[in-house]
């Protein structure tokens, strides 16, 4: 419930129950639209894309948003460290091209280094991911909640 009061006079302006989530996964775009080529790098720090898709058995560096409560976070506003990693609570389950990946895919689930407020995913692509010529769909599950809503699909560039 959040109540909206003036602070010289005390008297509530305004009063509401609003719906808010723990978690509310989303993964940045090349675009900025939540749709397409994923913000992404490669193991070697290159974009991904179709001009430069990642190997199977390579680690995918994704950045998003909404990973919730971070425990020993810097204060707001501050940038992540670089002298340790900041991980989150849970680990996120994967899905590449419609298929469950699990969380032992992932390598780090946490706040990116030195960028302030960016959740970082790293996450190891399994041989049996097969690739698609357009991108694969890849989407986040963190808390049961999942990234994608309708017609918003992000896709991850995969070695043919």
């Amino acid at each position: 419930e959040v109540e909206v009061t003036q602070v010289s006079t005390g008297a509530v302006l305004a009063a509401d129950q609003i719906e808010m989530a723990e978690v509310s996964p989303g993964l940045f775009t090349r675009n900025q639209t939540g749709r397409g080529a994923i913000s992404a790098l490669n193991e070697d720090n290159t974009v991904n894309g179709p001009e430069n898709p990642l190997q199977r058995g390579k680690v995918l560096q994704m950045f998003g948003t909404g990973q919730g409560f971070v425990a020993n976070a810097p204060p707001d506003g501050d940038a992540a460290p670089t002298d340790r990693l900041v991980q989150t609570a849970d680990k996120p389950n994967i899905a590449i091209g419609g298929n469950f990946l699990g969380t032992e895919v992932v390598q780090f689930s946490g706040l990116a280094p030195g960028l302030v407020g960016v959740w970082q995913i790293n996450v190891r692509i399994p041989d049996s991911v097969l690739p698609i010529t357009d991108g694969n769909i890849i989407v986040v599950q963190l808390k049961s909640v999942l990234n994608t809503v309708a017609g918003i699909q992000t896709r991850v560039y995969i070695k043919q």
